[in-house]
């Protein structure tokens, strides 16, 4: 059965949209066990064996195969931190869409060392999404044969999300505009145009990565701080870049914060969607007082369904092929005017400045299932250039952040390193990790 993209479809295009994961193991496992755990998962998880189809008008498809070889690759390395240059190199390797599975596995052995690297097309699942179908292996490779019932697909088409979605008679007007526009003079992008767009795009782009973790005891520390100080984990994240970005460049940043609408708890897929904030940070108050205004701001976003979902629901009224045309638009020289108009509207410009934070909260890989370490690389969308990824489990904090090398490269370090110094301030702690 085929099942369309829905909101999926505004990643399809885009040329730097790979989802990476690093899951060090702190006990060794067979490459065959695991092996097996992966083809076991593409069982459970039918999604995992889709590709894309298309239809004349441009509309897209996942296709479900019966059958797909797992994309899995063992790797000895000679430096246990090369696992990062291994994630830069992933995220810049395509996926060929009409060709399933659109998800791919690296085993990187060092010495008695292990991490299993995933790389996943963001149209396949978001990030929570991805951090269930590594629960689904790390659990397989603990109990190998056990029962497995494979879980349906349950995508954004047939979600009930979608019957309660409202959008205001002044934006209706604005997309039926958008669209009559774009019909005037339609043109519909396929796959080879995509290829072409994105082998040039990574000829002239590249990115950064810094990497830092805090142990258990430090997020023990910055929790009771954060409880005492009625936030969350997540809003000292947010607010402590947000001050280091303010710093640095002394303007007013927009800040994306990724959030989940997925229709079932268990769901697999991609159910990520955004809203973003602009807050000044006040010197004149305290980190915590700043950190509780944007709580507020935040909650009262994600608590409005309505709000909560413009993004997406907004994204769904337009035509597919002119959604399209933003990556074609920034990354292809494409022109036309009814795009140039939605990209400057939605923020993608040629020279995107804000910054992207995921947090996925804490997670069930523990080291009991054998998981050391996990750490999360979500891709540097086109609209910011900088993003961070932060992913909890029961032996600490891990935060990934990535920025463009053609766009701010040196303040985008900058606020990096500022950002380390901010969280050292908090609990006055002299080191934190960094890789």
């Amino acid at each position: 059965m085929d099942y369309k993209l829905i909101t999926e479809r505004f990643h399809l295009f885009a040329p730097n949209i790979n989802i990476c994961f690093a899951v060090e193991f702190n006990k060794t496992f067979s490459d065959e066990l695991i092996h097996e755990a992966i083809k076991t998962v593409h069982t459970i998880h039918p999604i995992l064996r889709s590709s894309v189809r298309f239809d004349q008008e441009g509309n897209s498809f996942y296709h479900i195969e019966e059958q797909v070889k797992a994309d899995f690759t063992v790797i000895e390395i000679s430096d246990e931190d090369e696992w990062l240059s291994i994630i830069a190199k992933e995220q810049k390797q395509e996926f060929i869409l009409s060709r399933a599975p659109l998800i791919r596995f690296k085993l990187l052995k060092c010495n008695e060392k292990m991490f299993l690297i995933m790389c996943v097309h963001h149209i396949l699942a978001d990030g929570l999404s991805c951090v269930k179908i590594l629960k689904s292996i790390v659990s397989c490779m603990n109990e190998p044969g056990q029962n497995i019932e494979q879980q349906q697909p349950n995508l954004l088409e047939d979600s009930v999300l979608y019957d309660n979605e409202k959008l205001s008679s002044g934006v209706k007007l604005l997309v039926n505009m958008l669209n009559k526009k774009w019909g005037r003079s339609p043109h519909v992008f396929n796959e080879a145009g995509y290829y072409r767009m994105r082998e040039n795009y990574w000829k002239e782009q590249s990115h950064s990565i810094e990497a830092m973790e805090l142990n258990e005891g430090e997020v023990l520390q910055l929790k009771a701080k954060c409880k005492e100080n009625g936030v969350t984990i997540n809003t000292i994240l947010i607010t402590s870049l947000l001050k280091a970005a303010q710093i640095i460049e002394p303007r007013n940043i927009k800040a994306g914060i990724a959030v989940s609408i997925r229709p079932k708890e268990n769901s697999i897929g991609n159910f990520a969607s955004g809203i973003s904030i602009i807050h000044k940070y006040r010197d004149n108050k305290s980190m915590w007082e700043n950190a509780s205004k944007i709580q507020s701001i935040v909650s009262k976003r994600l608590n409005n369904e309505k709000n909560r979902c413009f993004y997406l629901s907004f994204l769904k009224a337009l035509n597919v092929n002119l959604l399209d045309s933003i990556h074609f638009k920034l990354f292809d020289n494409y022109k036309n005017k009814t795009t140039d108009f939605l990209a400057k509207s939605l923020g993608y410009t040629n020279e995107p400045i804000g910054c992207g934070i995921s947090n996925l909260g804490m997670t069930d890989l523990t080291s009991e299932l054998g998981v050391k370490r996990v750490f999360f690389a979500p891709p540097l969308v086109a609209n910011s250039d900088k993003i961070a990824g932060a992913i909890s489990t029961d032996t600490g904090l891990r935060i990934f952040y990535q920025y463009s090398n053609q766009i701010n490269k040196e303040m985008n370090k900058k606020i990096y390193d500022k950002w380390i110094e901010e969280l050292k301030k908090i609990l006055n702690w002299t080191e934190i990790e960094i890789l």
